[in-house]
């Protein structure tokens, strides 16, 4: 295989059903995605633990949604973080600031703008450096798998961040200690 040729990665996840492919892109066109996708959602539909599972991942999702959405954490700054997330480089800093929107804020998606915003409330965080080399910040973040870039200037905490996050037992102590 040329070190040239386009490579490509697809996952498609349903569930508990994942199909992966990661490869040249010459041996997987985008006819042949369609077909096992097509091929992938036919399957799941038929099995019965679909049901099962779709159900559950309705519920889970409820769960993850109320908890995060409307945010339901009163009272928390930026600056409250501090004593649970790491904050000695400048993108750690800007990686708090996406969290807190998230986590604390309740959004879904946000904005280049809104990190400003945030940053800027929080003296003690924000300083020029950070300001200055924002651009490179956020795209050090999408390369590390912190933040997922949308459209435009909108982001959202990438799955990875959201499972660290998560999973970080002090974290989640500290955010159910200010429910």
């Amino acid at each position: 295989m040329s070190e040239h040729q386009p490579h490509i990665k697809v996952r498609i996840r349903r569930g508990n059903n994942e199909i992966e492919y990661e490869g040249p892109s010459a041996l997987f066109g985008a006819s042949d995605l369609m077909s096992v996708a097509e091929k992938f959602a036919e399957q799941i539909i038929r099995s019965p633990e679909t049901v099962a599972t779709s159900e559950s991942s309705t519920l889970t999702a409820q769960k993850e949604e109320s908890a995060i959405a409307g945010g339901g954490v009163e009272n928390v700054s930026p600056e409250n973080l501090l004593s649970v997330l790491p904050h000695e480089k400048h993108w750690q800093v800007v990686k708090l600031l996406g969290i807190h929107l998230v986590y604390v804020q309740g959004r879904q998606v946000f904005e280049r703008k809104d990190v400003l915003k945030v940053g800027r409330s929080s003296p003690t965080l924000w300083t020029s450096g950070i300001r200055a080399n924002l651009t490179k910040i956020f795209r050090r973040l999408i390369r590390d798998k912190v933040f997922l870039k949308r459209e435009g200037f909108s982001y959202s905490l990438h799955a990875d961040c959201r499972k660290e996050m998560d999973s970080n037992e002090e974290f989640q102590k500290f955010l159910a200690d200010n429910r």
